[in-house]
């Protein structure tokens, strides 16, 4: 199976997926990745396929998107701030799905729409938003890995915004000025208009900003109805013919 004929297939089954399983819980699809915005979060499942040539294989991701640090705009889908892929989800591994049978395609997907039902929609729903994220890093559930990413200059500077966010100005403060000690990270750029009013004694509110929704495409106008005929009847003769 060739790779249009694999994305097409895939499309049109994630699409199936999307309708019965997601779309009631809030998500949306465009193309490979279905999404649903909450108070301060994005959350968004994906499927991923792997381009390398003669490669035809797939995984699915689950992460969430921060909308409350200074990335949060940065493009209609997110970054992944928080991700997992769905193998590492079930068992550790980065486990992909391969489609070079035809007899073999439904049921990994079935596999894969069941994973995701099982581990990757509980992970979301468990982390509904930045105080649970926040919370569970606090008790040790999530790592700064799991819950801001692999970068440690992006880790300090997400938790920090998050912490102003919450209204937890100290944390912030405190976050920000570990992260400026450190003069290779690219993340404290971002930050520091915020370390600058935290140290002024000023306590900013965040808000968070949705991105923008993919734009759709515009419906064809329906054609214009055509004029009805209305058949009149003459009487011939007084009577009805």
């Amino acid at each position: 199976m060739g790779e249009s004929a694999l994305r097409s297939k895939l499309l049109k089954r994630f699409g199936v997926f999307c309708r019965t399983d997601l779309a009631p819980l809030g998500f949306r699809r465009k193309g490979f990745r279905a999404q649903r915005d909450l108070a301060d979060l994005r959350q968004v499942v994906s499927l991923q396929l792997d381009h390398r040539l003669g490669a035809e294989r797939y995984t699915a991701n689950i992460f969430w998107h921060l909308l409350v640090t200074p990335h949060r705009e940065a493009s209609d889908w997110g970054s992944m701030d928080g991700h997992w892929r769905i193998g590492t989800l079930a068992d550790g591994r980065d486990r992909w799905f391969t489609t070079f049978q035809e007899a073999t395609f439904e049921s990994q997907f079935a596999e894969v729409a069941q994973l995701v039902v099982d581990l990757g929609l509980p992970l979301l729903q468990r982390y509904d938003s930045v105080r649970a994220i926040v919370d569970a890093v606090d008790a040790g559930d999530l790592t700064r890995i799991q819950a801001f990413g692999p970068d440690k200059g992006w880790q300090r500077s997400n938790l920090a915004y998050c912490a102003a966010y919450l209204g937890d100005h100290e944390r912030a403060l405190r976050e920000l000025t570990e992260l400026f000690e450190q003069p290779t990270a690219e993340a404290r750029y971002h930050g520091k208009d915020l370390l600058e009013q935290l140290q002024r004694g000023e306590r900013p509110r965040i808000q968070p900003a949705i991105p923008p929704r993919p734009k759709r495409k515009p419906r064809a106008p329906r054609p214009a109805a055509s004029p009805r005929r209305v058949i009149v009847r003459k009487k011939v003769g007084g009577e009805e013919p």
